[in-house]
């Protein structure tokens, strides 16, 4: 580290070594509260780092060499423009790719700039203390040029061409927006731990201890969102509600002790379509296909009534971003975690109850990301995965053959973290290219 960069965290340090040596006088003594005076310490410190904005939480090391482009076949690449949401050295923004990986469009973001008002709905622990405090994560674009972007767990915004707001949703949007044929949008959302009913309030945690232990408990409470296409929210399912209720009890019993301020980690949601529908008893067209990072499982929930109407847990791990296929398949992507050696891209047909791994197809061709990651099936039978810790989008065969290779660091120690690609056919947009008039 710098001198300037502990010079910067100094504070930071402080705080959190006050807490700690309170803590542990407490504990030599024999002093009950212990544990709830390091949890205390434990929140100095992030409290800390959100105050001085000194950290970059999203960020990882490089894990190969390498910038932009870095391979591409066009004979058997799909094609197109490539959409990419993320971090990058410049700092937050939605690019447009074409197909050799050259910028060809890009929308400007800036919490501060399109939420003025952000102090009026972003509780005080969990406002960002700087442009280095909060990130994008989930994008949705429209042929006008318009984009739809959550600033994860604090808004959403709808973006003209030009990056000037078209509407806001002031709710803590975040992780993927999935639009319905109506054009409305199902997008993960939150309750605040306050508006959490006490039973949903496992013991030995109450609600004061929860809050407590970090400037993050309203994940505790996740929820999915009906947007409109104007930016209305429509309706809130509580998939809180749908798993106490509903089961699983092993999965809820198990990140309770584990991680208890992110109970669920919902990270997609998804309209149930008839195909899908009819592989599952109990299940119809329009419900939601739900992804429980914390849980390793999907679930499918009523959203007129939260019922539980289906869940599976595993094979995958730390899953994200399920899709549904024509026959009635889920694709998705299976983080897994290091320790296993690389992520997957996995297909599951619930009536069978059948699960096999698209990609990687042989040990070389391992890539991970152990948090966020997206895939998406393209028209010729390609995927496109991001591997967004990596800062890394590629383009892969049904045979495992890597097509399409972008790759973005953000310095010479970190990777660019991509949250999100998608790639669009070159017809999409009403124009060629997007172009904010001058």
């Amino acid at each position: 580290m710098s001198e300037r960069g502990f010079r910067d965290r100094l504070p930071i340090y402080l705080l959190a070594a006050a807490g700690l040596a309170l803590a542990g006088m407490y504990g030599a003594v024999g002093g009950w509260p212990f544990p709830q005076l390091v949890a205390q310490a434990r929140t100095s410190y992030e409290i800390g780092q959100t105050v001085l904005g000194s950290r970059r939480p999203e960020l990882f090391a490089r894990e190969y060499d390498g910038e932009g482009l870095v391979a591409h076949d066009p004979a058997r690449s799909a094609g197109g423009l490539t959409l990419v949401t993320g971090t990058f050295r410049e700092g937050q923004a939605v690019r447009l790719l074409d197909a050799e990986g050259r910028i060809v469009h890009q929308w400007e973001v800036d919490f501060f700039e399109h939420f003025p008002d952000a102090r009026e709905f972003v509780r005080d622990k969990r406002y960002p203390a700087s442009h280095a405090n909060y990130y994008l994560q989930g994008v949705h674009p429209f042929a006008d040029g318009s984009v739809m972007l959550n600033y994860s767990h604090l808004a959403a915004i709808k973006l003209d061409v030009c990056s000037q707001p078209v509407w806001r949703v002031r709710a803590p949007l975040h992780h993927s927006i999935s639009q319905n044929a109506d054009g409305s949008f199902w997008v993960p959302s939150h309750r605040e731990l306050d508006a959490t009913p006490e039973a949903w309030i496992h013991p030995p945690h109450t609600r004061q201890g929860l809050e407590a232990r970090t400037r993050d408990t309203h994940r505790y409470h996740d929820t999915v969102v009906r947007v409109s296409p104007e930016g209305e929210i429509l309706a809130e399912v509580s998939v809180l509600e749908a798993v106490i209720k509903g089961g699983p009890e092993h999965e809820y019993f198990d990140s309770m002790a584990r991680n208890p301020t992110d109970l669920t980690h919902l990270n997609d949601a998804v309209e149930v379509t008839p195909a899908l529908a009819a592989k599952i008893d109990g299940v119809e067209a329009g419900d939601l296909l739900v992804s429980l990072r914390d849980y390793h499982t999907l679930a499918i929930i009523d959203p007129e009534d939260n019922a539980l109407r289906w869940y599976k847990t595993g094979p995958w791990l730390r899953q994200h971003d399920p899709d549904i296929t024509p026959e009635g398949n889920i694709t998705l992507f299976n983080n897994r975690t290091r320790y296993l050696g690389q992520s997957q891209l996995m297909e599951y047909d619930p009536a069978t109850d059948a699960a096999r791994v698209l990609y990687p197809r042989a040990p070389e061709d391992r890539f991970y990301s152990w948090i966020m990651g997206t895939q998406q099936a393209l028209p010729n039978g390609n995927f496109l995965l991001t591997e967004s810790a990596a800062g890394r989008v590629i383009e892969v065969t049904r045979a495992g053959e890597v097509v399409w290779d972008y790759r973005m660091p953000y310095d010479d120690a970190d990777a660019a973290m991509i949250t999100e690609a998608i790639r669009l056919p070159t017809d999409f947009y009403d124009t060629e290219i997007p172009q904010c008039p001058r």
